[in-house]
């Protein structure tokens, strides 16, 4: 995911007229984001382990689709990555369904469908996460929630925002401040997006 990052800063900072030079090798790094070989550990690892969770006694049943749940290291970054393209090269090639997408492959055999996100469905899937959590934040392995962590994909809001107007970025994070500061205040009511 980080592999962006510098493109992104040349792009903007040093060759804001010259969106060709950089938009192909980011179409690439997000497409590698989304072979088999980059998430497929998360099939593992979403089982747990007494490593992460002391207390279990057996492995929980396994998922395959790397962004429902509890891998923000992995979903943050992509969802990052797919927002920030949109905003560098005013592109929407990310908001269509199923521009995002993973296939199981061998991790699920039985499952010939493929997954599919648009941009605004991989940032919904994070975002309720996050409401889950009381918006302490979504974990990056079974049952480890680091704020650094949940950085990533509220870029990601950031910059789906300055696109739609919305101000999803703006809740999620003075929400996310407020639970880890232990405020007695509740968080406001998340809203569902149509």
């Amino acid at each position: 995911g980080y592999m962006t990052n510098p493109m992104a800063l040349a792009h903007r900072h040093r060759l804001p007229a010259a969106p060709g030079v950089f938009k192909k090798d980011f179409e690439r790094a997000i497409r590698k984001m989304m072979r088999r070989e980059v998430w497929a550990y998360w099939h593992g690892m979403s089982q747990s382990g007494t490593r992460y969770d002391p207390d279990i006694t057996e492995p929980r049943k396994a998922w395959w689709d790397p962004v429902v749940k509890e891998n923000i290291m992995y979903s943050g970054h992509l969802t990052a990555m797919a927002a920030m393209y949109g905003y560098l090269f005013n592109d929407d090639k990310y908001e269509e369904m199923g521009s995002i997408w993973f296939e199981p492959g061998a991790l699920a055999p039985f499952v010939t469908a493929r997954t599919e996100y648009s941009l605004k469905a991989l940032n919904d899937a994070i975002y309720w996460q996050m409401v889950e959590t009381g918006f302490v934040g979504v974990a990056c392995q079974p049952n480890w929630i680091f704020a650094i962590c949940n950085q990533f994909p509220i870029w990601g809001f950031r910059f789906e925002d300055i696109r739609t107007g919305e101000a999803r970025a703006a809740e999620v994070t003075a929400n996310h401040q407020a639970a880890w500061r232990g405020r007695e205040t509740s968080p406001t009511k998340p809203r569902r997006r149509a």
